[in-house]
């Protein structure tokens, strides 16, 4: 878990520049949205000029947010420079390798053209005939190539930087060699696991209207989705056949859940069928991850905290309600607090089976095939739907159930941090690390006050003088800032045991 916690940390600045497209996702959609977007009420080469150039830079950003995710990931070593030039070359030559092993036929949108890497003719046999493209590895292929540069440039304590250029120079051949190699046993294996989620999905598509094909449908989205691979399950249902096909008046046929609810809202004859595969992101958008967040806020027992925080949770409230992309939260769930993500997998599945159930249908319009970017479950598009008599008893369901959620992930957050995050470490484990902390924070007369929030501990002390920072560090602590006497120790979820922790004891020697 400390070990998780602490990739967190490093990942943060990564994590802020996806919330920050997510956010330029949100602002593009406000601006282009056919519907509701600022394009209906002035529609002028300056106003789509904005929109469209705020929506390629987000797209362009979410579409590589696993090369800047081994960016970071690769610069916290010593002389980064070299290793992050070993690692950019070798995360290319990985999945070049994938292009030209022999592989199962797989759909196209198993495929990734990173940078246009690919090769559209081949003297190689068995590639003869169509163009080839890189297989889609998402973060699993970040974090191969980021342990095989840590492993192809270890040297010396002086680090790779300081090192001859021979020994830089074998450290990339060294990296180029072993992510090659890693691509080619990755693309033999790999393609059978693509194969069993076309199967998983075309069993969910063989009856969409099954409550337990719905909360598989809802689990496996989420799930992909912390590993940026939900286009290989979105792709399918929401723009192909799979999701369900609809006839129009012209005799026309439309694929894709996505794109019949678009065509059917156009044209006025909503079936019952058309949306099932949207609803839920409503719920959890614009009611549930919100009260996530503020859950988590209201953790802090400092009130200087909460206010540094706060910004951040007004930020991260506003991405959910107008992107419907929640990916840095669901990064920081799993990596921060594993069960709370577990439940949030379960509970959307859940959601699914109820609103299949209950046939609950709520789509959402779209002009794009780009399942990665696309912006679903907001609350403009939501309050776009009033219009809509025939949508009122979906909707006031929805917001029933949104506002039942919201509670249950507030109340489901503030337990997880403060009860069951303790199930991180043994209480007699626990009871002994408060004692330690105590000790090297400089005693009991050396604690002046002492607050938590989610994930630190925060103690100001009468004397920093006295104080271990070496031996807090090594009682699993990630970081340790000190602004003058207050001092603030990482230690992930279970910081506001700690805090108890001491509370108590403070209050038994008075």
């Amino acid at each position: 878990m400390q070990y998780m916690h602490s990739y967190f940390q490093i990942l943060k600045f990564p994590l802020i520049v996806i919330a920050f497209a997510c956010f330029l996702c949100g602002v593009s959609n406000l601006i282009l949205h056919p519907t509701y977007g600022l394009v209906t009420i002035i529609a002028n080469d300056g106003v789509f000029l904005v929109g469209e150039s705020l929506g390629i830079i987000a797209r362009t950003i979410l579409m590589y947010a696993p090369l800047f995710i081994l960016l970071r990931l690769l610069t916290q070593k010593k002389n980064s420079s070299v290793t992050v030039a070993a690692g950019v070359v070798g995360y290319f030559a990985f999945h070049i390798a994938t292009i030209f092993v022999p592989a199962p036929v797989l759909p196209s949108y198993a495929y990734n053209a990173v940078f246009n890497i690919g090769t559209a003719t081949s003297s190689v046999s068995y590639l003869s005939g169509s163009a080839h493209y890189p297989i889609l590895t998402g973060m699993i292929g970040t974090i191969i190539v980021t342990m095989i540069t840590y492993i192809a440039c270890q040297t010396n304590h002086h680090g790779i930087g300081q090192s001859s250029p021979i020994k830089q120079a074998d450290a990339l051949l060294k990296t180029v060699v072993y992510c090659l190699l890693a691509g080619a046993v990755f693309g033999v294996i790999w393609p059978y696991c693509i194969l069993f989620i076309v199967r998983l999905v075309n069993y969910i598509s063989s009856d969409l209207g099954s409550p337990f094909n719905m909360i598989l449908y809802g689990i496996t989205d989420r799930f992909l989705q912390l590993f940026h691979l939900n286009a290989l399950i979105r792709q399918p249902l929401w723009y192909t056949a799979s999701g369900g096909s609809w006839t129009n008046i012209a005799g026309a046929t439309v694929v894709g859940d996505a794109n019949v609810w678009t065509a059917q809202l156009s044209a006025g004859t909503l079936t019952s069928g058309a949306g099932r595969l949207f609803a839920p992101y409503y719920v959890m958008n614009i009611f549930a991850i919100p009260a996530m967040i503020w859950g988590m806020y209201s953790i802090g027992t400092s009130k200087g905290q909460r206010a540094k925080v706060k910004r951040l949770c007004i930020v991260g409230t506003l991405i959910s309600l107008i992107s419907g992309t929640t990916i840095p939260l669901q990064i920081m769930m799993f990596m921060v607090s594993p069960l709370l993500f577990f439940f949030h997998l379960g509970y959307n599945g859940f959601l699914y089976g109820l609103f299949s159930t209950l046939h609950v249908n709520l789509g959402y319009v779209t002009s794009d095939t780009n399942a990665v970017t696309a912006t679903i479950g907001t609350l403009p598009e939501l309050l776009s739907y009033l219009k809509y008599t025939s949508l009122y008893r979906n909707l006031i369901i929805i917001v029933i159930v949104g506002v039942i959620s919201a509670i249950v992930y507030f109340l489901a957050t503030r337990l997880y941090f403060r009860h069951l995050s303790t199930g991180l470490i043994i209480r007699d484990e626990g009871e002994k690390m408060v004692k330690q902390i105590i000790k090297y924070i400089g005693g009991q007369e050396n604690i002046k006050h002492v607050e938590a929030d989610a994930t630190s501990l925060v103690i100001t002390v009468y004397d920093k003088e006295i104080v271990h920072e070496k031996e807090l560090m090594n009682l699993g602590s990630i970081s340790i800032t000190h602004d003058e006497n207050i001092y603030t120790l990482l230690y992930g979820a279970k910081s506001y045991f700690l805090h108890k922790g001491i509370i108590n004891s403070l209050r038994t020697v008075m």
